[in-house]
């Protein structure tokens, strides 16, 4: 069985720029699982957002805090591991979970080796694990060897599509500037500023993985 198709869906919220997303951009209702990434606890107390669980190395969060989520019933999932970024650590909560469909919020900030971690810890669990990153401008997804992606209810949205790895044969329909087995590679060829232009676009990938960010300006974030 193929899990990354598999419900039920949760959220993991990293300790980026939130600012925006909280706590009218968040619905956290609509999760079944929702993990707060080290020092992202803070902020989601603040505003009275309550997670199920924390997970990280706890350089950021303040011990107070944790004194404070622990004895409202929160778990609290420590690894002192320092071979993996706090995102991985969140990923091996989620595996130990059994929950592999992942909304991401707070994975930008002020410091963009980090974002770039985020990244590679996502490629690093990419047959495992559906994501799905939100800004409150975006959604970037990641697209792997051999699938096929249909953008619903997209028309007039831009798209740009960044290879991670080297993307062998990628063919867009329904876009403005539509490709037919094309190769995509970083310094010699991306796809930036794409345009929607089917209610049924699709992208497909024979082999790389490749990021695909797609710009809703006007839409409500996390519907």
């Amino acid at each position: 069985m193929n899990k990354r198709t598999l419900e039920p869906k949760a959220l993991i919220i990293l300790d980026g720029d939130l600012s925006k997303l909280l706590p009218v951009g968040v619905r956290i209702s609509q999760y079944a699982y929702t993990l707060a990434v080290d020092g992202a606890l803070d902020k989601l107390l603040e505003v009275g957002v309550i997670p199920d669980a924390v997970a990280g190395d706890f350089d950021s969060v303040l011990p107070e805090t944790l004194v404070e989520f622990r004895k409202g019933g929160g778990i609290v999932d420590h690894q002192t591991d320092q071979e993996s970024g706090d995102f991985e650590k969140a990923l091996l909560h989620m595996k130990r979970k059994g929950i592999f469909n992942l909304d991401v919020i707070g994975y930008q900030g002020s410091r963009f080796d980090h974002t770039l971690g985020v990244f590679h810890a996502a490629i690093k669990y990419l047959d495992e694990f559906k994501f799905i990153f939100h800004t409150d401008i975006c959604e970037a997804y990641l697209l792997g060897s051999g699938e096929k992606m249909v953008l619903d209810d997209q028309y007039g949205n831009i798209v740009s599509l960044i290879p991670l790895l080297n993307c062998k044969q990628v063919t867009l329909d329904g876009f403005r500037w539509n490709l037919t087995n094309s190769d995509l590679e970083l310094g010699k060829h991306v796809s930036l500023s794409n345009e929607v232009h089917s209610a049924n676009a699709t992208i497909q990938l024979d082999e790389g993985v490749l990021l695909i960010v797609v710009y809703h300006q006007g839409k409500d974030e996390l519907g």
